[in-house]
């Protein structure tokens, strides 16, 4: 058993931000206890079980990973760290090996919990900068000779741009914009930079979360969901699977379904392979590229993906429109 007064020593260990201790498995804290040899069942478990009759531990938890994170980047910024390839092969190896073997067990989704809130904690801070703490930040960068980018990354965006047709309105558009002319938004109003990159920066971290919700519903997309709901279906709108965002998802039966509209997805019964789209810059093929890879990421994460097109949809009766949705959500 260990006193009130080494808890709350350990506490203050703990959330001191001037100091190199990250969690109770610290060779200073084992010193202050006295512990010679560490012992899970005699040293750690009793510790942390006293331990979190006191304190919140995923509210300590949290302000360990953020004061070590910290100290990685204060590192990271006073020297340049190069690991071999072998050894960035081994850690990798060795990452992978850890997360399957805690792989659907409470401490994932305890790690999870805690990723999400620093993550979220990290975006509340980006939102707060001012856009001149960020002139300060690129000045400061630009001063002490920091790249922003590696010469390789350098490469790969400029072969991203080779070759790609922009239209006299987007260059005029980039003209304004090297001049610091804010351009007109759709009603013809001019937006300032700092309005644009406070939209930016909340529509981001939004999307982060998983919690982005100003996307507006089409009508078909609507009358999919509510014969959905008539049929006594559960139906969860927007729902995220890793880094994409479908229609629809239907948890009883684990399915997706996606309603694609005409001219948005580029209908290939409707639009030719080489079809350029002004709008979206972008070719019917790339369109069908990205949607192809949207569908191929639901599958791989063993959720049946269904699309229904709106010239299909829009050609049905409200009787043919419930036989179909049946159809896709009484399948064998």
């Amino acid at each position: 058993m260990y006193t009130p007064e080494q808890l709350i020593h350990i506490f203050n260990l703990l959330m001191d931000k001037d100091n190199f201790i990250f969690g109770l498995r610290n060779r200073e804290i084992l010193d202050y206890l006295k512990v010679e040899n560490y012992n899970y069942r005699k040293y750690f478990k009793p510790l942390k079980d006293q331990f979190c009759e006191l304190y919140n531990w995923d509210e300590v938890r949290l302000a360990c990973k953020i004061k070590q994170s910290k100290f990685r980047n204060k590192i990271r910024n006073s020297k340049v760290v190069k690991y071999s390839d072998k050894s960035k092969e081994k850690m990798r190896s060795s990452q992978k090996k850890y997360n399957e073997s805690i792989k659907g067990t409470e401490k994932e989704l305890h790690r999870k919990e805690i990723a999400r809130l620093s993550l979220k904690n990290t975006h509340e801070k980006k939102l707060a900068h001012t856009p001149e703490a960020n002139k300060k930040r690129i000045e400061s960068r630009k001063n002490n000779g920091t790249p922003w980018h590696t010469s390789e990354t350098i490469k790969k965006i400029g072969d991203s741009n080779t070759g790609k047709i922009r239209s006299d309105e987007t260059r005029l558009k980039q003209s304004l914009l090297k001049l610091g002319i804010p351009r007109p938004n759709a009603k013809g109003l001019k937006v300032s930079q700092e309005v644009k990159d406070k939209i930016s920066n909340t529509v981001t971290y939004l999307h982060r979360i998983g919690t982005y919700p100003l996307k507006i519903k089409s009508a078909g997309h609507s009358e999919v969901e509510q014969v959905l709901i008539d049929l006594d279906y559960e139906v969860i709108n927007e729902h995220r699977v890793g880094r994409y965002s479908y229609d629809i998802f239907i948890p009883q039966i684990n399915t997706i379904i996606e309603y694609h509209g005409t001219y948005w997805h580029l209908d290939p019964n409707k639009y030719d392979i080489n079809f350029y789209d002004k709008s979206k810059n972008r070719y019917a093929h790339e369109q069908w590229t990205i949607d192809d890879n949207r569908k191929a990421h639901a599958i791989s994460n063993s959720i049946r993906y269904i699309v229904i097109w709106q010239a299909e949809w829009e050609s049905l009766n409200k009787l043919q429109k419930i036989k179909k949705i049946k159809s896709i959500v009484e399948y064998e």
